[in-house]
C-alpha cells in the first residue's frame, strides 16, 4: 500500500488511484455500524435481566413490599473488588421504586455492632500455619465475637449480623422511630 505521507506529486497519485476502488468499502463500514445493534442488544437484555430480577424480588407481596436499600452504591473507587464488574446499582434502585416502597438504609457499622445487645464486636482469632513453619495469630474476618456477659460469648457471623441489623433499622424507619 502506498503512502500518504510523501512530498512527492508522484507518490501521493499512486496512493489516491490505490485508495478509489476501496473508498466505497471504507465508507459503507462508517456508515453501517454493527457495535450499534450490539450495544442496543445488549441494553435490552440488561432492561429484560433486571425486570426479571424485580418481579422475582416482589413476587408475592407486590406493590406492598418495602426494600431497604443500603446506601452502598457500588462505590469501588480503589478497585478493592479485583475483576468484579460494577452493576447498575443506582439505575436497579430507581426501577424498584417502580415495583415497591423503598426505603435508603445507612449500612454504617451494621456488621460491626451485635444485632441483639448493640455491643461492639470483636475480632475472633485462629492459629495458622505459615509457609509450614511457623504458627501466627491470624484475625478471622467472617466470624465475630460478642464480648457482652449477656449473650455468653456468642459467636456471630458479620454477613447475617449485618443484615438483622439492617432489617432493624428498616423497621424503625418504617415505623417512625429513630
Amino acid at each position: 500500500m502506498p503512502t500518504k505521507k510523501t512530498a512527492s506529486v508522484e507518490r501521493l497519485k499512486e496512493y489516491i488511484d490505490f485508495m478509489i476502488p476501496r473508498l466505497g468499502l471504507l465508507l459503507n463500514f462508517s456508515m453501517v455500524k454493527p457495535f450499534r445493534k450490539l450495544k442496543l442488544r445488549r441494553f435490552i437484555r440488561v432492561q429484560k435481566k433486571l425486570r426479571k430480577m424485580y418481579l422475582q424480588l416482589t413476587e408475592g407481596a407486590g406493590r406492598h413490599m418495602i426494600a431497604g436499600f443500603g446506601d452502598w452504591s457500588n462505590r469501588d473507587i480503589a478497585g478493592l473488588i479485583k475483576k468484579c464488574p460494577s452493576g447498575p446499582v443506582k439505575q436497579f434502585e430507581r426501577k424498584l421504586r417502580e415495583f415497591c416502597t423503598v426505603g435508603p438504609i445507612d449500612e454504617y457499622r451494621t456488621s460491626k455492632v451485635h444485632a441483639d445487645c448493640h455491643t461492639p464486636l470483636v475480632y475472633q482469632y485462629c492459629q495458622r500455619l505459615c509457609r509450614g513453619v511457623v504458627e501466627r495469630r491470624l484475625k478471622t474476618y467472617s466470624v465475630l465475637h460478642c464480648p457482652h456477659n449477656g449473650c455468653f460469648g456468642m459467636t456471630v457471623n458479620r454477613d447475617a449480623n449485618a443484615s438483622r441489623n439492617i432489617l432493624h433499622l428498616l423497621q424503625r424507619q418504617v415505623q417512625g422511630t429513630p
